[in-house]
């Protein structure tokens, strides 16, 4: 998976991941869905090996330059998200 979604996921869980086992995990669950669906949707896949398909050098600048599409579009997409004010 990407590590941009990765890392989405991730500040998701700090934000609304549950501490007790028997807490509600509804909203993170919710919240990492719409990222995956949303990413998938704009790029097609959220395979790291799927977007990247086309560098065959994993370390050139060109795919670091496309990479960071994918970086920039999580952390827009994850703003309102993080400060509560998720998309509908």
């Amino acid at each position: 998976m990407c590590g941009a979604v990765i890392g989405g996921i991730q500040a998701i869980g700090l934000k609304y991941g549950r501490v007790e086992k028997w807490a509600d995990k509804t909203p993170a669950m919710e919240s990492s869905g719409k990222l995956i669906e949303e990413f998938r949707e704009r790029f097609g896949t959220v395979s790291c090996q799927g977007l990247v398909k086309d560098f065959s050098d994993f370390n050139s600048p060109d795919r670091n330059e496309h990479c960071a599409q994918f970086v920039a579009f999580v952390a827009e997409w994850l703003e309102p998200v993080l400060k509560g004010q998720e998309k509908a």
